[in-house]
């Protein structure tokens, strides 16, 4: 290698190479140059006239410096190992071929076979070294420089191929530096990359596609097998070395290449230069023979080009029957480049817009879609109903991008459908599908949806809104229309707004709660989600899976269904109580009929003492006997007549004995709590026509809730019970001092089950009932309230015409000429009527076996008989039927005394018998009229 040393006189150096030493030196022959690792040969020195001496490793020479430097340049190229000198400056001088192999790498060390001028060491590409990691290559360059001006030994440098060398740098006696490398690889590494290599060479000749390496010149260097077997035949063969130009030539002068019509095969060599410096990608090339290949073009990081070519030949035959197959499909295709140009389009495709498919071919070359469906719209009438070709491809490109269906309407009525797909390399498949009939049968699929009652929503796998009818729109959206969602519009988002705005009534949850339930159940498709909303209207929904991943939901109206159900559960509740009433009546009746008998005893017996005790205080004892006696006859009573389930008898009741009744009933709640009650009854006794027990209870039922407002005010409570007659009506006032109706609430409190007691205090039936029986009388049921102030219930019923009822019975013969039979179980009782009778003068006699008094009553005739109606041994019907077989003159006389008016038996046989009776407790008068009406009537 040659190298700029003008001007040095005399060159000095030491041996060059670790153990290297020089011998002699004959100018008139080859050199010779002996070290211990053998000898070297360099060419003969052309200057003969100076001499060259070998001394201690060092040679002086008085050769001019044109001779020192072709001394160099060969003893350089010669040497095994990597050698360079550079100058003070770091400058490249000479260069040998071992250390450019090392320093430039591969093809780069090319360039310093020849001359070197001082080649700038910031110039050294370092890329094929391995740089140490976080080491940039400045930091590697000054490393460098820093290593050669010290004149480091044993340097140890990795290339990237694998290769390992030792470097050492020492100074230069004729000034700079010399740089000596030795290469240190691993005899396995080596053997491992030289497999490599191999394995790699043999891989790249294994593959189906052909491969063409080429340098940067596009000189020929490596091909493989199958490259031969696509190119190499009749003689042709390649070399390396071989442009790839004059292989292109010669293969298309030979005829290899299918040429179009015209083309220059010079012209076509040096365009397929052209689209080989490019990188041109997936070129069809013909070949004479039939095949086809497909070509491409890689550029290397060597500077390089790589082609690869492949045989496409079968899969050409599988594209040209698909395209058979696409040129015969219904559906129009068309197929657009990278650049928007219309490739390729079937006859379907063309027919659309009313022209042939080599018309829209001739169009379309060399043009973009835009400006092809320009060129449509000036041939043609618009096609498209509503907008033009050019709004047309606006739309369809837009909906392109999200590769969205577009649907457009013809005017001939024609529906197409236009879809968009993007192919790996880029291009644009149009698909065009006529939807006409389609179209026809979906409008007439969504007609029937619309007349559904039930509502319908349908959305895709996304959860976004495609479709819903008006009874869904209704439902859902009932004072919230303007959050209809459009069509892609997200369900989850509407959701979530409407929740936002309280459109729900979410039971209590939150919104975030709320929002989860519902996402759940149509997440889980639930069959009855109950929706509930602010306005409170009610509706039930179900969800449905669809085969594409979507979601249908039907949802009804249920808000009749619901008030129906409420109703149902009131009557239910109604039931319930009813049921409870008549449980509580049958206990009533066996208490009282319990009660009764002794009542009946203690209360008779204290009559018959009443005017017969001469001590004073002794009377006064039984008059507070009888006096007790009497009122607790009179509350059994009143609970028997509230219990009792009969029909309505209508007759002039005397309000004010309507109203003590209640009293009766009601007041020992209210003097337990100490209440004042003050009672302020009209004076003139009026009459009203209706049922007494019902009445007394509604008056009951006033009082005691009169009672409930005024409980936690102790003594501090009164009410006031009042009674007016004017202008035809008897209105009665029920007041109280409590805390009052909220006035909101008074609307409600005569609604069925609605109270305002705690859980466990009250039905909420009782003011419901009430005002039914009131208003079943003509009358009204009103209140008036003022919070803080108390309250005041206001009945108003008409007044009875009749006022006063003269109640006359016959004349009867003096009792001492009259007998009775008296029948009863109860020895006590039987004995009280015995006594009473006989001390009004009756002759009587007593049974209190019903057998034994049908036998007395068989043998004898009485003017009465008196007989109770619940017996163990016989009851009270039996025993009359039995009587009327054998003495039916005195069943005609028969009376009856019962403790069980509320059975239905008892009842019945009144009813049907049409026999005279008094209730238990037995009271003296009561008895005595029954006596008398029974005797008159046997008597007419």
């Amino acid at each position: 290698m040659r190298g700029d040393l003008t001007g040095l006189n005399s060159v000095q150096f030491n041996a060059v190479g670790s153990g290297s030493c020089m011998d002699t030196i004959d100018t008139n022959s080859d050199i010779k140059w002996k070290n211990c690792h053998g000898s070297l040969t360099c060419s003969p020195v052309e200057r003969s006239q100076r001499t060259v001496v070998l001394e201690d490793f060092a040679l002086r020479s008085e050769l001019d410096a044109d001779a020192a430097i072709a001394l160099l340049e060969d003893a350089f190229s010669g040497v095994a190992c990597g050698m360079a000198l550079l100058d003070e400056d770091l400058n490249f001088v000479l260069v040998n071929e071992s250390f450019a192999d090392i320093a430039f790498g591969g093809e780069t060390a090319s360039r310093f076979s020849g001359k070197v001028d001082k080649i700038p060491f910031e110039n050294w590409s370092l890329d094929h070294f391995q740089t140490p990691d976080g080491l940039e290559e400045v930091g590697l360059k000054a490393d460098l420089r820093r290593a050669i001006t010290s004149c480091e030994q044993g340097m140890a440098w990795k290339l990237r191929d694998g290769r390992q060398f030792q470097a050492s740098a020492k100074r230069a006696q004729i000034g700079g530096y010399l740089v000596s490398t030795t290469e240190v690889t691993p005899r396995d590494t080596m053997e491992a990359a030289e497999r490599a290599r191999n394995m790699l060479r043999e891989a790249v000749d294994a593959l189906d596609d052909g491969i063409m390496l080429f340098d940067s010149d596009m000189n020929l260097e490596v091909f493989n097998t199958r490259a031969s077997e696509f190119f190499q035949r009749d003689g042709n063969r390649f070399e390396p070395g071989q442009s790839f130009e004059a292989i292109w030539r010669r293969l298309a002068l030979d005829g290899f290449w299918v040429l179009e019509d015209g083309v220059d095969p010079e012209d076509r060599a040096r365009l397929a230069v052209k689209n080989v410096r490019n990188g041109a990608k997936y070129r069809e090339i013909r070949l004479s023979d039939g095949r086809e290949l497909l070509a491409s073009s890689h550029k290397t990081d060597q500077g390089g080009y790589l082609l690869v070519y492949r045989d496409r030949t079968d899969q050409a035959r599988v594209e040209n029957l698909l395209e058979d197959v696409i040129e015969n499909l219904p559906v129009g295709v068309a197929v657009e480049d990278a650049d928007h140009r219309l490739t390729h389009c079937n006859d379907a495709f063309s027919r659309f817009y009313g022209i042939s498919g080599d018309e829209l071919k001739s169009l379309s070359r060399a043009d973009r879609i835009a400006q092809l469906y320009d060129k449509l719209e000036a041939l043609n009438d618009v096609p498209c109903d509503g907008f033009p070709l050019s709004a047309q491809r606006s739309i369809m490109r837009a909906h392109s991008e999200q590769f969205i269906p577009v649907e457009m309407k013809f005017r001939d009525g024609r529906h197409i459908l236009a879809e968009r797909a993007s192919t790996t390399r880029g291009e644009t498949i149009l698909v065009m599908t006529d939807t006409t009939s389609l179209k026809e049968a979906r409008d007439m699929l969504l007609d029937a949806f619309q007349a559904l009652d039930e509502g319908m929503v349908l959305c895709d796998g996304d959860m976004n809104y495609v479709f819903g009818n008006d009874a869904w729109k209704k439902m859902n959206f009932e004072g919230a229309e303007h959050m209809i969602p459009e069509v892609g519009d997200s369900v989850v988002e509407n959701l979530a707004a409407l929740i936002a705005m309280g459109h729900y009534d979410m039971g209590g949850m939150s919104g975030e709660e709320y929002m989860q339930w519902m996402m759940s159940e149509m997440s889980q498709h639930g069959k009855r989600a109950h929706v509930k909303f602010a306005n409170g209207r009610h509706i039930m929904g179900s969800s449905h899976l669809t085969s594409y991943g979507g979601a249908l939901l039907f949802v009804r109206d249920i808000t009749e269904q619901q008030k129906l159900e409420a109703e149902l559960e009131q009557q239910r509740e109604i039931t319930h109580q009813n049921e409870k009433l008549s449980a509580l009546g049958e206990l009533l009746a066996g208490v009282a009929h319990e009660l009764n008998n002794p009542l009946s005893v203690v209360f008779g017996y204290s009559q018959m003492l009443q005017g017969k005790i001469n001590d004073p205080v002794l009377s006064e004892r039984v008059d507070l006997i009888c006096q007790s006696s009497e009122r607790a006859a009179k509350i059994v009573r009143t609970f028997l007549a509230m219990a009792r389930q009969r029909p309505t008898s209508m007759e002039p009741c005397p309000v004010n004995d309507i109203l003590e009744t209640a009293l009766e009933v009601s007041s020992y709640s209210l003097k337990s709590n100490g209440t004042e009650v003050v009672v302020d009854l009209d004076g003139s006794d009026p009459h009203v026509t209706g049922d007494f027990d019902q009445l007394a209870q509604v008056f009951s039922n006033l009082i005691v809730n009169a009672g409930h407002a005024v409980r936690n005010k102790g003594a501090r409570g009164k009410i006031t019970v009042r009674t007016r007659h004017e202008g035809g009506q008897v209105q009665i006032d029920i007041s109280d001092n409590g805390n009052g109706i909220p006035k909101d609430i008074q609307p409600r409190i005569f609604e069925p089950f609605f109270t305002t007691k705690d859980v466990g205090e009250g039905t909420g039936i009782g003011l419901a009932f009430s005002h039914r029986i009131v208003e079943s009388h003509d009358g009204t049921l009103t209140v008036a309230s003022t919070v803080g102030q108390g309250a005041t219930f206001t009945v108003r019923l008409l007044a009875s015409e009749d006022d006063s009822v003269l109640l006359t019975g016959p004349e009867v013969e003096h009792p001492s000429s009259r007998s009775v039979l008296v029948v009863d179980d109860e020895e006590g009782v039987a004995r009280l009527i015995t006594d009473l009778l006989t001390e009004a003068g009756y002759t009587v006699t007593m049974s209190t076996d019903p057998t034994a008094a049908l036998k007395l009553a068989e043998a004898q005739q009485f003017d009465a008989v008196l007989s109770d109606f619940k017996m163990p041994q016989m009851s009270g019907d039996t025993f009359f039927r039995a009587l009327r077989a054998v003495a039916p003159e005195n069943a005609a006389r028969t009376g009856f005394i019962t403790g069980d008016a509320m059975s239905t038996q008892v009842t019945t046989f009144f009813k049907t018998s049409k026999r005279p009776h008094i209730e238990k407790p037995i009271m003296k008068d009561e008895l005595l009229s029954l006596l008398t009406s029974l005797i008159g009537d046997s008597t007419t």
